[in-house]
């Protein structure tokens, strides 16, 4: 049976890991949201019109800081849920009885 602080512990670190599965889960779907959009659509360009390369490049750049937000937002959720198992493995280990050293010296002779 397991104490009170391992029980805490433990509890502690699958609510953690959960929450950054839940925050990597949430990059999925905003990434998945972003990339739905057609790409005329994401760079501003309407059917018909030519293309304002000004507006372009703005929504371009736009798009680019947007991808990098999702990459850092994919790193600090990986990194928490890694967290979270961490402190979830480190509360399971038991520690070993400590042990008294052997003597490196013989015993002594009777003779």
């Amino acid at each position: 049976m397991s104490s009170g602080p391992v029980r805490v512990g433990s509890s502690v670190g699958i609510l953690v890991f959960l929450i950054g599965i839940g925050m990597l889960g949430l990059t999925f779907a905003l990434a998945y949201r972003m990339f739905e959009v057609p790409p005329a659509q994401a760079l501003g360009q309407t059917q018909g019109q030519t293309l304002d390369l000004n507006e372009a490049l703005r929504s371009g750049v736009n798009l680019i800081g947007r991808i990098l937000m999702l990459l850092v937002m994919c790193v600090v959720s990986s990194v928490i849920a890694n967290r979270g198992i961490r402190m979830y493995a480190a509360q399971r280990i038991t520690k070993p009885e400590p042990h008294e050293p052997e003597s490196s010296q013989s015993p002594p002779s009777g003779g």
